[in-house]
């Protein structure tokens, strides 16, 4: 960048050098710089005047922008970005004057309740977190159901008091350590009670479930918060908002209609009850309804 005109004044910062401003990946932030110079002013009194803007430039993401700005940077995804300010100093030499760092972060925000956190996150270690390929958003929607159904015929059979059907669905979702929970089950059943039952939904506590557990500090790119958000959509419109049906609903058992299984490569243990489509890639999973010869 070469000078024109008289010599360039010395510029003095007005604000603290090295800075981290913090922005939400996918989003923008605006570039401003403020650099002044001391001088004398027309009226022979010393001040603080504005930086020439033919010689100040802002350089970012690879490009030059000529001027104090305001200027408009795109947070592509979850990483640093550099921000450098330089100007034409004495006799026409380029220097950098800053650089401010702009920390991009996931802006994915799971709920309140621990509960519905543990769900959200649940779902995004069972397939949510997927990549290649990213599952569907009605896949994602029969994993959700899957859970509320087993949570349903659970709560169902507590409120019958009925021990032939806790004891039927117990063995199946939800056991204590490596047996079934106990009949009568004393304290209120929780969603936390089946997602954490032995051997139910194994990425719990696993390394996508964390990643999940703190977007702000554990996602490192902008697919996989965007992932995170739309495990939080889907948690909200199955246990919350109750928009979204059971991709299931009707098929299967009479009785117990919906999806209640997700599962990993193959029907085993055999349940004679129809199967939804495999999902795609190289570990194929599946949903079905209760079964159909259900009789407790």
């Amino acid at each position: 960048m070469a000078a024109s005109g008289p010599r360039c004044p010395a510029p003095t910062l007005v604000y603290e050098a090295k800075q981290t401003f913090l922005g939400w990946a996918g989003g923008s932030v605006t570039i401003l710089a403020e650099v002044k110079y001391k001088g004398v002013g027309s009226d022979g009194k010393a001040g603080r005047f504005p930086y020439p803007d033919k010689w100040l430039d802002v350089v970012f993401q690879r490009e030059t922008h000529q001027g104090r700005g305001p200027f408009t940077m795109d947070l592509k995804d979850v990483e640093n970005y550099s921000v450098v300010l330089r100007a034409v100093v004495g006799s026409g030499k380029t220097v950098k004057l800053d650089t401010v760092v702009v920390q991009a972060l996931c802006g994915a925000k799971l709920p309140a309740d621990l509960e519905q956190k543990e769900l959200v996150c649940t779902l995004f270690s069972e397939g949510g977190s997927r990549s290649s390929p990213a599952l569907d958003d009605k896949e994602l929607y029969a994993i959700a159901w899957s859970m509320r159904n087993r949570f349903e015929a659970l709560a169902r059979a507590k409120v019958a008091n009925d021990r032939a059907k806790w004891a039927y669905f117990a063995g199946r979702w939800y056991k204590e350590a490596k047996r079934n929970a106990p009949f009568p089950f004393s304290h209120p059943l929780s969603y936390s009670d089946l997602v954490r039952g032995y051997k139910q939904y194994t990425g719990v506590d696993g390394k996508q479930y964390n990643i999940c557990a703190d977007p702000l500090k554990n996602v490192d790119s902008i697919k996989t918060c965007r992932r995170v958000q739309k495990c939080v959509e889907v948690i909200d419109a199955v246990f919350g908002r109750g928009g979204a049906s059971d991709p299931y609903q009707g098929k299967g058992n009479a009785q117990y209609p919906g999806v209640f299984y997700y599962k990993e490569k193959g029907n085993n243990p055999p349940h004679p009850g129809p199967l939804l489509p495999e999902l795609t890639g190289d570990d194929h999973h599946f949903n079905q309804g209760l079964d159909e010869t259900y009789a407790p």
